[in-house]
């Protein structure tokens, strides 16, 4: 299981990609001489989901689901979410992450849930709570 207070959430979402990520640390960018390791440390704990679209109408979509645990990470199947202003809770076949969130605005509370159905779309099941 992973419990954690987010303190940033990203978002890309394009014609390429469609990607949301939970962290407890914030991104300070890349650090001239860090090494690997502090590159690592540096990352935290976090969750990201993602959806890169195919190239054409023969590709297929690809999702996935990447947790600061890479060893659980894996194409974005067998899951169910709940969402809500207080808490991103995810069980993943079997492995539990509940991320603490402290969403008072409404409009970035619809976008993360925007994101959130155009990522797991017909791969899972998502409840929104209010």
């Amino acid at each position: 299981m992973m419990n954690f207070q987010c303190k940033e959430i990203t978002t890309t979402n394009n014609e390429f990609l469609c990607e949301i990520t939970f962290s407890d640390k914030k991104d300070e960018g890349h650090i001239e001489g860090q090494k690997y390791e502090e590159i690592l440390d540096s990352l935290g704990q976090y969750v990201m989901l993602q959806r890169s679209y195919g190239e054409d109408d023969f590709d297929q979509d690809y999702c996935t689901v990447e947790f600061s645990d890479f060893e659980k990470s894996g194409e974005l199947e067998g899951f169910a979410i709940v969402i809500s202003k207080h808490q991103f809770r995810m069980d993943y076949k079997g492995y539990v992450v509940e991320v603490d969130l402290d969403l008072d605005n409404d409009q970035t509370f619809l976008m993360i849930k925007d994101i959130l159905r155009k990522i797991t779309k017909d791969r899972g099941h998502i409840t929104e709570i209010e």
